[in-house]
């Protein structure tokens, strides 16, 4: 879904930050405040490369993640994985203040916190 779809769809955001990495290569963040998400839209030239959604909260088998454990957050991913017959890829980058979890073949990411989700990103997901 394009920016000014989503516009149409969800209003006007919170707040629009854009961020440039080079001439061709920049970023635009929608914030939406009120719903606990925003979305950003990676360009090069002017086209739109990739999507992602970032939130504090996803659903997975009708369970949502952010009212559960890391331990349980893992075991629902892996058993997502294997009920679906999706090749299980996990990589995992403690670089940061938080752990990150991601998830390739699903299009997810998760950060952790204190054992707890911080922010969840979903995005397209690698094909075979």
């Amino acid at each position: 879904m394009i920016k000014e779809e989503v516009i149409n769809l969800l209003g006007n955001p919170t707040k629009i930050i854009k961020d440039r990495y080079s001439q061709e290569e920049y970023s635009e963040t929608l914030y939406y405040n009120k719903l606990g998400l925003s979305i950003m839209y990676e360009y090069i030239d002017s086209h739109i490369e990739s999507s992602s959604i970032f939130s504090n909260s996803v659903v997975i088998d009708e369970k949502n993640i952010s009212n559960l454990d890391k331990i349980q957050v893992l075991k629902l991913i892996a058993s997502f994985h294997k009920m679906n017959k999706i090749e299980y890829m996990c990589e995992i980058d403690e670089s940061g203040i938080d752990e990150c979890y991601h998830f390739p073949s699903i299009g997810l990411m998760v950060w952790f916190g204190d054992g707890r989700v911080n922010e969840v990103c979903v995005f397209e997901p690698l094909e075979k």
